[in-house]
């Protein structure tokens, strides 16, 4: 039975070990499919707001039973963008583009305004540094 017992622990630190060696090795790192000679970044902001605001813009709170006098609502955004750096001998070309889109969900109140959402282009540049 202790013979049992020494196997088991004599085969659990041997696969510890394998384990242990095989995650110092930093994994390879996988292709994107952009040039290799220059150094990327990649870039994605994101961010969700409720609002909500009962009877906020009425003065008789209680004109209808029926009625609906809360005016809530969900706003969105998405920002995504990709730079660039090529090192050149004693310079560097650089670019960046990145684009936004958002969105309002449900209906906000006419003060705020109606339902909307647009995607459009925010940066698009491109420079040269040396020196």
């Amino acid at each position: 039975m202790n013979h049992l017992r020494a196997v088991v622990v004599g085969l659990v630190l041997l696969v510890g070990a394998g384990q242990s060696q095989a995650q110092d090795t930093p994994p390879e790192a996988r292709p994107t499919g952009l040039p290799g000679q220059v150094d990327w970044k990649f870039n994605l902001d994101a961010g969700l707001g409720g609002f909500g605001f009962a009877n906020s813009l009425y003065t008789n709170t209680r004109p209808d039973p029926s009625g609906d006098l809360g005016d809530n609502w969900v706003e969105s955004f998405a920002k995504a963008g990709i730079t660039g750096n090529y090192n050149l001998s004693k310079s560097q070309l650089y670019g960046g583009l990145s684009a936004v889109g958002e969105r309002t969900f449900a209906a906000p109140p006419p003060l705020v305004g109606e339902e909307a959402s647009s995607f459009q282009v925010e940066d698009l540049y491109i420079g040269w540094r040396s020196g």
